[in-house]
Order: structure tokens, then sequence, then C-alpha cells
């Protein structure tokens, strides 16, 4: 077990990991816990090859509590197309377990500043070894009262290519009372993007900010999926706000078909509240129309009992 508690990692520097880098020999029975430790401007940089994790890449499962993740980046080598940087803060790695009750948990963790050149702002999750042809299963990761963002500007959003938040390869994602504010994608998913093979279930979370007015102090943002892009499964369960947050297409939510065509793209939303969403024309995506202040659906959705105020269309550039 590496334990983690109180400690300091600021400005570390390496290729993935910037400040820790956990492998996992398979005879090894290996955790790593962290608490209430700070992770400050530590940073992956690609050179040949892809970087993942500003701060920490893992192989196996992490569980951190009330630790401080704040201006870690991961950079991929701009002149190279195949090189990748996944992961602002944390990306995990890590395979299924025998252990059933093994996962990954973050409880009131923040995520500040962090920022990764393609995919995952704060966190990227995938798993290890996954075959969708013998349905090898996938990791679990819990995020319970975990801050993404603030509208404090000591406190910014995070910032990815996709996911500017979180990006979900392969994982199942339970999330409860976690607050996205602030974050950004240029493409898609401002604060969280779910891929494939994905599956995320929201109770009590909220997606950016808006006064009663309708006045917006810090949205999530992207060209499509202002707070959500999702290519997989999500049950948005009781107690759920999405406000204030904008794209091109999609203002809150933008739902799409999945890549395998096996896999069906899927939404679930039980009185969830959409207040003061957007869709709105950006910069650099003139060819995409503005739709959806709230939902962009391309896929199957069904909505029970949600309530929609004050989401609208915008054509003006912003």
């Amino acid at each position: 077990v590496l334990s983690l508690s109180s400690s300091q990692f600021n400005s570390n520097n390496a290729q993935s990991g910037g400040a820790i880098y956990v492998e996992v020999d398979p005879s090894v029975k290996v955790s790593l816990s962290s608490s209430k430790a700070q992770y400050k401007s530590n940073k992956a940089i690609a050179k040949d090859d892809n970087a993942y994790g500003g701060a920490i890449y893992t192989e196996t499962y992490i569980t951190d509590n009330k630790s401080n993740y704040l201006s870690n980046t991961v950079t991929a080598n701009s002149d190279t197309d195949d090189v990748y940087g996944n992961g602002g803060a944390v990306y995990i790695n890590s395979a299924i377990s025998p252990n059933s009750k093994s996962l990954n948990k973050f409880t009131s963790t923040t995520f500040y500043g962090n920022i990764a050149s393609d995919n995952g702002g704060a966190i990227y999750v995938t798993t290890r070894d996954f075959n969708p042809l013998f349905n090898t299963g996938v990791i679990n990761i819990t995020l319970n009262k975990t801050v993404f963002g603030s509208t404090n500007s000591l406190k910014p959003g995070n910032i990815a290519y996709n996911g500017g938040a979180v990006y979900s390869e392969i994982a199942k994602v339970t999330m409860t009372s976690a607050k996205f504010i602030n974050n950004s994608a240029t493409n898609n998913g401002g604060a969280f993007y779910n891929d494939t093979y994905s599956n995320l279930t929201l109770t009590k979370d909220t997606f950016g900010n808006a006064d009663k007015k309708g006045l917006t102090l810090a949205p999530n943002t992207a060209a499509r999926g202002g707070a959500i892009y999702n290519k997989g499964i999500i049950n948005v369960k009781t107690g759920n706000t999405f406000a204030g947050n904008n794209a091109v297409q999609g203002g809150a939510i933008y739902s799409t078909m999945s890549d395998d065509t096996s896999i069906l793209s899927f939404v679930t939303i039980t009185k969830a509240n959409f207040n003061y969403n957007s869709a709105v024309a950006k910069s650099g995506y003139e060819s995409l129309d503005t739709i959806g202040g709230a939902i962009y659906n391309d896929a199957s959705t069904v909505i029970k009992s949600a309530k929609f105020n004050g989401n609208k269309d915008r054509k003006s550039v912003v």
C-alpha cells in the first residue's frame, strides 16, 4: 500500500505521472491512498510517446479523501498528431479486481485549474486489458462531494480538448453531490465526456450555475455538450441540476450514437432541473447550427418529470 497523508507534491515533472507513477506487478497486491494531500503545478510532458497524468498515473485502485489538485498539466507534442496528453491531474488505468468491492474513490476532493492538451482536464479513467468481445467488465470509480472548478478566479475550472473535467473512456462512474463549475472543452463535453464503453450515474450533482434571472457567472462550456457529451449510458437520477451551461449544440447534454454499433447509447433523466442552458454560436464552429438549448439528442433518451426553465438558442457569437 502506498499511503500519502497531508503531503505536498509541487512542480514535479515526468513524461507520465508528474509527481507519482504507480505500475502494477501482477504478483504484488498494490493500492494507492491519498488523504489531505496537495498536488500543485506538476507536469507530464509527451516526448516521443503519450503523456498521462500531470500529477498521478496509476495502474492500481486509488482512494483519495480531501486532497487538492491545482494547476497540474499534461501536454502532448504538438508536432506529432498521434501523441496524446490525457489526464491533467490524474490518469487511472487500473484493471478489473478479483475483489468485487474494489473501486477508485474520490471523496471531498477538489480539482482546480488542471489542463490536458487532449482528454480529461482533471481525470482520465479507463480499464486496462478491456476486451469488449469477451465482456471482461469495466472498473468502478465514485466521485462523492468532489468539486471541479468554482466561481472564484483563484480556483478556476479545468480545461481539455474533450472532457474539460473528466473523460471516462471505459469505466462505471457513480457521482453523488459532485459540483462542476467553469470547466471547458474546446471540442466535446465541457465538464464530462462519457465514451462508448462507459456508464455514468448521477445523483444530486450540480453542473454550472445561474441565478433566478438567468445570469450565469461561470458556465461549463464546449462545442458539443456544455456539461456532458455522451456516447455510452447515463442515468440522471433525482436531484441533479444543470444551470447556465452552454455549447453550440446541446447546452447541457449532447447524446449521440456510440462508435460500436452493438452498444446502445442511452440517457435516462428523472426529476432533474435544466435552467438557463444555451445553444450559442462560437468562433471557429460557424459550420455548426446552434441546436438544443438544454439537450441535443441523436440517440435514445427517456425523460421523466424533469423541469426545463429558460433554456434557449442564442445566435450571437461568443
